[in-house]
């Protein structure tokens, strides 16, 4: 959400977010953070065959990307049965949490019982629905994991497992928060009327900054800057080349 109180048609509130009132951008991010492609939110998204809304979304987003064998994860509001099967037709795999009120799910699973610590997963055509109690119930969709478990100690329960499905989730969902964090350190957003400007910097100032800093420290693994040396070198560069091309004093003194 990026933060914006103005009069506009598609604006949206999210009392979420720490920016409650503002414009929603959708994001599709690698997970060390990096924006591989993301879309404005413009009031009335069209819908894919027998997808919905959200549905829709992971695919317009990952377009370039279907017929890979490359794995999406989504969270509540984007995971679905239509989804991971529309998904799976086009070789590429699904994990994400699920909301109970979605249809198709199984009801045995939906409805399961358990303690605290335990789970319960049905699979059917290489989807799997899983249930974890933890401390509370989480509902999982995979179609590249089954009910598997995996040590996950910690200081607390140095014993304790977690399915495998919430694992290869954490591990994928966390590039969409670190893009988030990167982007809000040393913004340059300010008061404005005007709508597209703010997008505009928060793209450029934001996300393509942060995308060239991962680059670098990719392609340059010995210097591994940090951001903030990154930004004020580009900075640099920036205004030297400007100052190369038209310098800001000419004359005699």
């Amino acid at each position: 959400m990026i933060l914006f109180r103005g009069r506009l048609q598609f604006r949206q509130y999210n009392p979420g977010k720490t920016n409650k009132y503002g414009i929603k951008i959708y994001k599709l991010c690698t997970p060390n953070g990096f924006v591989w492609n993301f879309k404005i939110y413009c009031g009335n998204d069209p819908t894919i065959e027998t997808l919905d809304k959200p549905g829709s979304v992971v695919v317009t987003l990952g377009e370039k990307l279907l017929n890979e064998g490359r794995l999406f994860i989504t969270d509540n509001w984007y995971t679905s049965i239509p989804l991971a099967i529309y998904l799976k037709n086009r070789n590429m795999d699904l994990c994400g949490t699920l909301r109970k009120i979605k249809k198709f799910l199984p009801k045995d699973v939906v409805n399961a019982k358990l303690k605290r610590g335990e789970s319960f997963a049905m699979q059917a055509n290489n989807i799997t629905v899983l249930k974890w109690c933890d401390k509370r119930d989480v509902l999982m969709l995979s179609t590249c994991q089954g009910n598997g478990m995996t040590q996950a100690a910690t200081r607390r329960d140095p014993e304790k497992t977690k399915p495998n499905i919430i694992l290869e989730y954490n591990k994928g969902k966390q590039g969409i928060d670190i893009s988030d964090q990167m982007s809000s350190y040393y913004s340059c957003l300010r008061k404005s009327l005007i709508w597209y400007k703010k997008v505009a910097i928060e793209l450029i100032a934001g996300s393509v900054i942060v995308n060239s800093w991962l680059i670098f420290n990719e392609l340059c693994p010995g210097k591994n800057i940090r951001q903030l040396e990154f930004v004020e070198q580009l900075l640099h560069q920036i205004f030297q080349f400007e100052n190369q091309q038209q310098p800001l004093f000419t004359g005699n003194s």
